[in-house]
């Protein structure tokens, strides 16, 4: 990958994915001929990413990573060799009705900043996951800074009608839901939880230190 050899080349995107919440996140051109005449001819700006830490492992994200029902969600997603427009939603909606909260401990840049049940945390460096669901609405891609939202443990039934708003950011008014930015996040689970969920990929739900770069990936957007 480009960011482990520290390789400066500029990285050009071409939405052709079932989610592409990356390129929508930075509002690119949904056509793939439009976006690959783009990525050829404009110059690239420097975008942050996030270096998560797992013991020896390193990994890094450039959209969204989230704890919680997310993590089932990729899961079941990831099994499908088709998809279509609701999958994202239709799996979520199947998986908070059998979802069973985990308790973390969440550090924003070394202060302890929640303790007990999570539904689901996003640590977002781009706006969009799960296909257009605008988890982190204020989040900036060259801020130097996570947007760190996160959904209390409530019964499922007070969150079904928040459930649509995720597509415009009026999630973020719900009483249960927590909201800050920090460049360091650490999540420590305290019991059992699905896979932490990784731009759509899957990792161990152990503890895992998420660090802001700022300007280390240079896209053509």
């Amino acid at each position: 990958m480009l960011l482990d050899r520290g390789c400066a080349t500029a990285l050009g995107l071409v939405p052709v994915g079932s989610g592409s919440d990356t390129a929508r996140g930075l509002r690119l051109v949904a056509k793939p001929k439009a976006a690959l005449e783009r990525a050829l001819g404009v110059a690239p700006r420097p975008v942050d990413v996030m270096r998560l830490t797992q013991g020896e492992a390193t990994r890094w994200v450039v959209n969204i990573a989230s704890v919680g029902v997310s993590g089932m969600v990729a899961a079941e997603v990831n099994k499908l060799d088709r998809r279509w427009a609701g999958t994202y939603l239709w799996t979520a909606l199947k998986s908070l009705a059998r979802y069973r909260p985990g308790q973390v401990r969440v550090f924003l840049d070394g202060e302890l900043w929640y303790e007990g049940g999570v539904v689901l945390m996003a640590i977002a460096n781009g706006t969009v996951f799960a296909r257009g669901m605008r988890i982190a609405p204020h989040a900036l891609a060259d801020d130097g800074l996570a947007d760190v939202v996160l959904v209390q443990d409530v019964p499922v039934r007070q969150i079904l009608p928040y459930v649509p708003r995720l597509y415009n950011g009026g999630h973020l008014k719900a009483p249960f839901v927590r909201w800050q930015r920090a460049a360091r996040v650490r999540v420590e689970p305290v019991g059992e939880l699905p896979p932490f969920e990784l731009d759509g990929e899957l990792t161990d739900p152990q503890t895992a230190e998420y660090e802001v770069i700022s300007g280390a990936l240079q896209v053509v957007y």
